[in-house]
């Protein structure tokens, strides 16, 4: 268990911005019991969800400054804060070497995943089938190190999208994450969609 505390403190400096958002694993935690989500960084701060004890590939967007408690997004019950002490980080889950991401909207719905160097996935508004894609490798924008870039394609159709460091705001659920992205579609019919992304388990594809 040190190892896995050791690990969380030494990501509270003024540097660990720089590698989030990042993914996690929850580890020691009894397999009778889970790990509780709180609204503010502290042990008195109510529950407002609860994590399975096994639970993977938890997205962390940053650490409180005592590098104790990791912020998360927690679906309809929005964000709050994980104990540290019982996460461990998942290798190279850090963006932009993490090669699994998703990027979508609500306003007319859209959303996009993929991995990088593999398959990849668009669907958009309502279609019950997306459009099979092949995906590129991110790039990094020559000026701006923070953006980068990608280019995946399929049968008639070639999707460009652009990652940037940010912070991104849901408008349908109070969550924010660590990315945001503008995706053009060219193909039959052009579209352009800004949205916000995350880094993702591998997909069973």
């Amino acid at each position: 268990m040190l190892r896995y505390l050791t690990l969380a403190l030494c990501l509270a400096g003024p540097a660990a911005a720089q590698d989030f958002p990042a993914l996690y694993n929850i580890v020691g935690v009894a397999s009778d019991d889970t790990l509780n989500v709180r609204a503010k960084p502290t042990s008195k701060s109510p529950v407002i969800a609860e994590r399975a004890h096994d639970e993977t590939y938890i997205e962390v967007l940053q650490l409180d400054p005592s590098g104790k408690w990791a912020l998360v997004n927690n679906g309809e019950a929005g964000q709050g804060w994980l104990y540290a002490r019982y996460l461990e980080a998942v290798p190279g889950g850090n963006f932009p070497d993490w090669p699994h991401m998703y990027c979508g909207g609500s306003e007319s719905p859209w959303g996009i995943r993929f991995t990088q160097g593999g398959k990849g996935e668009l669907r958009q508004n309502y279609e019950p089938d997306g459009y099979p894609l092949v995906a590129g490798v991110l790039r990094t924008g020559s000026e701006h190190l923070t953006d980068h870039g990608l280019r995946a394609k399929g049968d008639g159709i070639e999707v460009l999208i652009a990652v940037r460091k940010e912070t991104c705001h849901s408008t349908m659920i109070d969550a924010a994450y660590g990315l945001m992205s503008s995706v053009f579609v060219n193909g039959e019919d052009e579209s352009f969609h800004q949205g916000c992304c995350r880094l993702m388990a591998p997909p069973e594809w």
